[in-house]
């Protein structure tokens, strides 16, 4: 399982036309609770995630604050493409979800794609927002 230290920094920055694939079954990414960057960030380059029991989620409010909304587990922008699928049909769900808000705040989206020529290719996989 990845994490990182609560600096507000996303586990992954994908920027500058590159590429992260992540295709190793079982594998969990975690943003910090209370980071106000998403899970994985892609700024004009590509995310592939193919396989099977991926789990990437969002930032949880931090429960010592009050009305901290949760952060986005994807956030692509700027000509990014993201695309998710199960490595077989057999295979365990890929979960994305946002964070879930602290009390009074706003629970996180799954996926966030924005920006002219931003894209997604979604083939399967089971999307939640942060729900408190």
């Amino acid at each position: 399982e990845l994490a990182a230290s609560n600096s507000g920094n996303s586990l992954y920055r994908v920027l500058n036309s590159s590429k992260l694939n992540i295709q190793e079954s079982a594998t969990y990414i975690t943003a910090p609770d209370g980071a106000s960057e998403p899970a994985i960030f892609v700024n004009n380059s590509q995310l592939l995630v193919l396989g099977n029991d991926i789990r990437i989620t969002g930032a949880v409010g931090r429960a010592d604050v009050a009305g901290q909304n949760g952060g986005a587990a994807i956030h692509a922008t700027n000509g990014a493409t993201v695309s998710l699928q199960n490595a077989n049909s057999e295979g365990t769900a890929i979960i994305v979800r946002g964070g879930a808000p602290s009390s009074g705040g706003v629970g996180g989206p799954a996926l966030i794609c924005e920006g002219e020529g931003t894209s997604g290719y979604i083939a399967s996989g089971e999307f939640y927002g942060g729900i408190a």
